[in-house]
């Protein structure tokens, strides 16, 4: 029969609330269930109550069955009181060093906290209280925080800790990323489910990538940031590449920010329905292959207003004098040319 894992003390993975004192356990099938040794008896309800001390620590059963460890298919209870008698233990504060010593090996340890030996072994932690403390602040946050109850689990928690995530490293993740994800209009939420979300999409997938280890929260907050300039843009229906979205957003470009440039470009959106006669009018800029034509909001609109090629700026700033100066009833090109576009590689900076 497979043995559900235990569940954690108070703020550990599972639930927020105090799981129930564990049952005493019974005693060991023998006849006498007590030990003597130099003169000194101690029996198997005694020991069980340091046991249980040692145990209330991480919140372990010591009437739970291991399904694996060196106690497969026995009890902590059953297991510590062996090693008592096999090894002669007597003195209390002994039996409590050899149950903490022994206990990360036990099955039970092994299926609550999945990540310790790898965050020893990382140099991430050095004792069972310094992991238990790190998992149980760690489970505070994601329930806090929002996180699919289903990834609030040891391997998830554990996966965390081994990779050196604190904490605060968690509840950045968190609450810059899973929550800002949570709280973007659609159009963000879309670009990053498409880009980032392991090809399945919904909640739980894009919060297991914000909760990946071997993305670090720099990266990811940088992802979040591609998506929300992109999706600021798409929302004006001005799409662009996820690359020029993570370059404006690596550049400081906010949802914000993205969205004042798009509504400045819809105001100006007349420009860019240009006239054939205006693109024949306007001269190339110099350097550019083709840069007059077509002049669109999505390309030289969008690189013009992030400041992104001084081309773009160059020949939008130039389509703007053209059309002024249709309003005033002269031709593009007579304008242009006043203005000192007279040529082809003649175009001066505005």
């Amino acid at each position: 029969m497979t043995i559900a894992a235990p569940t954690p003390v108070l703020g550990g993975v599972g639930g927020g609330n105090p799981p129930p004192p564990p049952t005493p356990a019974t005693p060991p099938p023998a006849a006498d269930p007590t030990f003597t040794a130099n003169g000194v008896t101690i029996d198997f309800n005694t020991a069980l109550q340091i046991i249980d001390s040692a145990l209330a620590v991480v919140g372990l059963n010591p009437n739970q069955i291991a399904t694996s460890g060196i106690n497969a298919g026995q009890t902590l209870g059953q297991y510590f009181w062996g090693q008592i008698v096999s090894q002669g233990i007597t003195d209390e504060t002994t039996i409590g060093e050899m149950v903490s010593d022994l206990l990360p090996q036990t099955g039970q340890f092994q299926a609550a906290f999945p990540g310790y030996q790898e965050a020893i072994n990382n140099g991430y932690i050095r004792t069972v209280a310094d992991y238990v403390s790190a998992e149980e602040g760690i489970t505070a946050v994601l329930l806090q925080g929002g996180i699919p109850q289903d990834l609030i689990n040891p391997a998830t928690v554990g996966n965390l800790i081994a990779q050196g995530n604190s904490v605060n490293e968690v509840a950045e993740r968190v609450q810059q990323g899973w929550q800002v994800y949570e709280n973007a209009p659609a159009e963000v939420q879309n670009y990053f489910d498409q880009e980032f979300g392991n090809g399945v999409g919904g909640p739980a997938a894009v919060a297991t990538t914000f909760l990946n280890p071997n993305i670090d929260p720099v990266t990811l907050l940088r992802m979040l940031g591609g998506a929300q300039v992109r999706g600021a843009l798409a929302a004006a229906n001005l799409p662009i590449s996820r690359g020029l979205s993570q370059r404006l957003a690596d550049q400081g470009v906010t949802y914000s920010a993205a969205q004042t440039k798009a509504q400045s470009l819809e105001q100006e959106a007349g420009l860019f329905q240009q006239t054939v006669g205006e693109q024949q009018s306007q001269k190339p800029i110099a350097g550019t292959t083709n840069a007059n034509t077509p002049l669109t909001e999505a390309n030289q609109g969008v690189a013009a207003a992030f400041g992104l090629s001084a081309a773009a700026m160059q020949q939008v700033h130039q389509a703007a004098l053209a059309r002024q100066a249709e309003f005033k009833g002269g031709g593009g090109a007579a304008t242009t040319e006043a203005e000192g576009y007279s040529g082809e590689g003649a175009a001066k900076p505005f």
